[in-house]
């Protein structure tokens, strides 16, 4: 997918968010566990990371800072959907967005509190622009 946006003009930041794989630091996205699961909180927790690194890129000298693609998968679809409306962010596309398909590090066949997620998703679709 990067070669296909650079190939049309675009820069490509592949930002790894802090607690994953070599980052370091303190995994900042947990939604906690199945009872408590609080996807809202995860995804803005998600949302603050992807707009560090667009505030990181946009300070680069060959960046339209006005003119943001911002693509995630899984978690970082569900953060990137929590952006609700920023500036010069011009299109979001996610793949598969969401959060709790893993519990205790396993693979688990639907999110813990299904409910909780679609709530959730239903706030991130009503809040007014520029809310999150």
């Amino acid at each position: 997918m990067a070669d296909f946006l650079v190939a049309r003009g675009f820069a490509v930041l592949v930002p790894e968010r802090l607690g994953h794989g070599g980052t370091g630091g303190k995994y900042l996205e947990d939604q906690g566990g199945c009872d408590e699961a609080d996807y809202s909180r995860a995804g803005r927790a998600t949302a603050d990371q992807i707009i560090a690194a667009m505030n990181f890129l946009r300070r680069q000298p060959f960046i339209r800072p006005d003119r943001t693609l911002v693509v995630g998968h899984s978690a970082g679809g569900w953060g990137a959907l929590a952006l609700g409306e920023v500036r010069g962010v011009s299109a979001i596309i996610v793949f598969a967005p969401g959060r709790g398909g893993h519990a205790n590090d396993l693979p688990q066949p639907a999110p813990a509190r299904p409910q909780a997620l679609l709530a959730s998703a239903a706030r991130i679709r009503q809040a007014p622009a520029g809310c999150r």
